[in-house]
């Protein structure tokens, strides 16, 4: 049975509650007739394990932290509706444990972060409810929203205790008014209404989908093997760029056998035999044109071992902006560098048992520690103005390194139309996030305004991310990509198209210069 909820407000200002405990509503100043029922819209799903109806008229826009799925918001009101993903590396219940010994739940832990992020916040309320089989911490709490007082209300959902989702409303207030304003109950009635229309969704087919597609996935690891990536490696391409029939941008790539990625200032040293080479790389350098005449240049490197067990990368943006109204924001530059490893280690497991030997030669004498495979990821970001914290990450058996993705639509078997799953860094959203990649039969396609026929190989990050379809003939030539949602088309190209489209072109190798 849904429990009812019912949003406490104060009535009193933030200061006086810290001396007294302040008397709260249990029901809204103003009745619902008077404030009119909240109207909820569309109910909101996808590829989540909840769903729920936002406020109506809502305008939704993309995410702007990690994990963020969507921010929905409402002008009129000034309502922002935050919906996002958290990944947590350790179990952690949504109610407190008293122990022994004590565990904080991930309310207890929101709200402490809040706090510490806001010391004036004032949290009005927080439990935790049971929505059927979906345990959710509901936090109420007046603090900042750029530098103005809002009322933030927050329901934390437990999918299981490593996966979490939260629904986050902010909406202006005057914290001294909270209890007499009808702006603030409005608020509070409309995020009632979306709290009870959240459900948990049923993904157990995608889940054994998800397993069908690993499965696959660590056969063709095993495909993946030096003499067959050497035969598909291409030492140029040019790629020219085109959005709706027009220009908007190049890519120039090279790719060869190596042993690491260039050094700066040697240039592209190669092995005196690509035949000995540990592993291979590849060089991308991308001109993108933007609105307004904005420029991007990309210059990035991946080196990755025909193993898989070592990899770096290094990618160096510069983005100029003629309409900056400062000079120095006309152009900026961030870095990116990254590598995985795999290595053997040993760790300790509480399941073996040790016991107390009197002959310590005992070949068969049973161990506290086991060996196992350990795979780790760091990322370090750099601005102009600005050193991010490194990101470190465990990574599972099917990560997919930064070179091997950009081969993708050569090395998938085409004659098996079937889908894989990998897992990516995305260097957008600095996350470990889900591949997507679904071998397509032959069939027509519009590319460059030209009919064909081609095999596509499609891909998406993410279960409901874009889709970027290359195509390539039954031979794999490659044919050209297309984003549907975007509106961009990648066609192959060669240095003397590409040099009467572009004024200035720079096709020398990616390499550091300092």
């Amino acid at each position: 049975m849904r429990r009812a909820v019912v949003l406490s407000v104060l009535l009193s200002c933030s200061v006086a509650s810290a001396q007294t405990a302040a008397p709260i509503l249990t029901t809204p100043v103003m009745s619902a007739p008077a404030m009119g029922v909240p109207v909820l819209g569309e109910r909101f799903a996808g590829a989540f394990d909840v769903s729920f109806k936002p406020f109506a008229n809502a305008k939704v826009l993309e995410p702007n932290a990690a994990g963020g799925i969507a921010r929905l918001t409402r002008d009129d009101k000034k309502w922002v509706l935050a919906f996002n993903r958290v990944e947590l590396t350790a179990d952690t219940p949504v109610r407190d444990i008293s122990g022994p010994p004590p565990q904080p739940g991930y309310l207890t832990i929101t709200i402490n972060k809040l706090r510490g992020g806001d010391p004036n916040a004032d949290v009005l309320r927080n439990e935790v409810i049971d929505l059927g089989d979906l345990p959710v911490g509901v936090m109420v709490a007046t603090t900042t929203a750029g530098n103005q007082p809002a009322l933030l209300q927050q329901a934390i959902m437990q999918v299981t205790p490593q996966l979490y989702y939260t629904l986050t409303m902010t909406s202006p207030v005057d914290p001294c008014k909270v209890g007499d304003s009808p702006a603030a109950q409005e608020a509070a009635m409309m995020f009632k209404a979306m709290l009870d229309s959240i459900e948990r969704v049923d993904r157990s087919s995608t889940k054994l989908d998800q397993d069908d597609r690993l499965y696959r996935t660590r056969g063709l690891f095993a495909q993946w093997n030096k003499t067959k990536i050497l035969n598909v490696l291409v030492p140029e391409r040019y790629l020219r760029f085109k959005r709706e029939g027009k220009d908007v941008g190049y890519a120039f790539i090279v790719e060869q056998p190596a042993d690491a990625l260039p050094k700066p200032g040697q240039g592209n040293v190669l092995p005196p035999d690509p035949a000995n080479s540990s592993g291979f790389r590849i060089g991308v350098r991308t001109h993108t044109v933007g609105d307004a005449g904005k420029e991007l240049d990309v210059e990035s490197w991946m080196y990755v071992n025909f193993d898989r067990r070592h990899e770096v990368w290094s990618n160096v943006t510069i983005q100029k902006d003629p309409t900056a109204k400062v000079e120095k924001d006309q152009s900026t530059w961030f870095s990116e560098v990254g590598a995985s490893d795999q290595q053997r280690e040993r760790v300790f497991d509480r399941n073996l048992k040790h016991d107390d030997f009197k002959e310590a030669d005992q070949k068969d004498a049973p161990q506290t520690f086991r060996e196992v495979d350990k795979y780790h990821l760091v990322v370090r970001n750099e601005g102009r103005s600005a050193v991010a914290d490194p990101i470190r990450r465990e990574l599972p058996p099917f990560y997919l390194p930064q070179a091997l993705g950009v081969m993708l639509p050569r090395i998938v078997p085409l004659d098996n139309y079937t889908g894989y799953l990998f897992a990516t860094y995305a260097s957008d959203n600095r996350q470990i996030m889900l591949r997507y990649v679904d071998v397509q039969p032959e069939a027509p396609v519009k590319l460059d305004g030209q009919e064909i026929r081609a095999i596509g190989v499609a891909e998406h990050i993410g279960i409901a991310g874009s889709v970027t379809t290359h195509y390539v003939t039954r031979r794999g030539q490659y044919l050209g990509s297309l984003n549907a949602d975007t509106k961009l088309e990648i066609l192959p190209s060669d240095k003397a198209t590409l040099e009467g489209i572009w004024k200035t072109l720079d096709f020398t190798p990616p390499a550091k210069k300092n």
